[in-house]
């Protein structure tokens, strides 16, 4: 109970349970007991007490002495049941899970929540995900960052940022009390660098800056994958060799050098020319065919009868400019392939 003997949350009945539906920011249960939890009984000095109803928890919490569940008392326990996560009710955007609700994570988000809650209601309607996302950054600006066991906020701003057109820069800025440019880098940031996470489809899209800074092949050596903790694991695909990059594909590897290429270039801003995109690009492998024709040529031809020699030299010559060409292009592309970071 709070020093005004009251408890500070507030339930109702849903699907025939007795659900807390909301708590005070200010009661001392807040972040112990959630939104969303269910209350099945009460335990008082030891005697569980079933409440199936509201009249039945008001009840006995009505009928507890003035100490019972006092600061120091523990003769008061409420049984709950609760969801792997609870959605916040005043904001109606944010879940937590239990874990994080019993490492005392909830108070973080009251910040976040105030803010988004006193947007016009036409801001908050639809996809807020850059919104929210923005609030967050700029609340942990002003109270650090809700966990030490996630990469820091701070780190973002060193992801490389491709430039796309943002129509509604000035009224993002606005909304989320920060300037333009931070706002527009902190977007393209997150659109060079966030991966999909799948749940039977597409579900959300996450941020590591650790990831981010790894670059892309086609032809990978390696994987990432978030958990269902949020935790992104990255492993082998196939044996590395000492000194060789680790890169992973940005894109479905197996879809056809077009797509891929297409995806790369819109969305993060480069052409790849990994050794599988320069071995599959129609375009270098005609110039590969016309190379080799013409060394051909010049084979028959010195196999020929009575072959003008100056001839000879002369389609040599252009058919060793040609290949030479050729492998320098591939050569160069090769030191190329993928995208650089800051």
């Amino acid at each position: 109970r709070a020093a005004d003997a009251s408890f500070g949350f507030v339930f109702d009945v849903e699907n025939d349970k007795v659900v807390v539906t909301g708590v005070d920011v200010s009661s001392p249960n807040y972040a112990t007991l959630l939104a969303g939890d269910s209350i099945t009984s009460v335990e008082v000095s030891g005697v569980q007490k079933k409440c199936s109803s509201p009249l039945d928890l008001l009840t006995v919490l009505k009928g507890l002495s003035p100490s019972a569940g006092a600061q120091g008392d523990d003769s008061l326990v409420l049984l709950v049941d609760r969801q792997e996560l609870s959605p916040c009710r005043t904001c109606k955007t944010f879940a937590i899970c239990s874990s994080c609700a019993s490492h005392g994570r909830l108070p973080w988000h009251a910040a976040e929540c105030a803010a988004f809650s006193a947007l016009p209601e036409g801001t908050r309607t639809g996809d807020t995900s850059i919104t929210r996302f923005l609030l967050r950054y700029k609340a942990t600006l002003a109270n650090g960052d809700w966990t030490d066991e996630k990469e820091n906020m701070s780190l973002v701003p060193t992801l490389q940022a491709n430039p796309v057109a943002l129509p509604q820069l000035e009224k993002l800025a606005k909304v989320a009390g920060l300037d333009q440019d931070t706002v527009a880098n902190l977007i393209f940031q997150i659109r060079t660098n966030a991966m999909q996470i799948d749940r039977a489809g597409k579900a959300a899209c996450a941020l590591s800056v650790w990831v981010g800074y790894t670059n892309h092949s086609c032809d990978p050596n390696a994987q990432v994958v978030p958990d269902r903790e949020g935790l992104v694991h990255m492993t082998a695909l196939r044996s590395i060799t000492p000194n060789e990059e680790v890169r992973f594909s940005y894109v479905d590897s197996t879809a056809p050098f077009e797509q891929r290429q297409q995806i790369l270039k819109e969305h993060y801003g480069f052409e790849c020319r990994c050794d599988r995109c320069v071995k599959e690009d129609p375009n270098k492998a005609a110039s590969r065919a016309q190379a080799k024709l013409q060394q051909k040529r010049v084979e028959r031809g010195n196999a020929a009868a009575a072959p003008d020699p100056e001839e000879l030299k002369r389609q040599q010559a252009a058919a060793d400019a040609a290949m030479a060409a050729l492998l320098l292009e591939e050569s160069s592309a090769k030191g190329s392939k993928g995208k650089k970071k800051k």
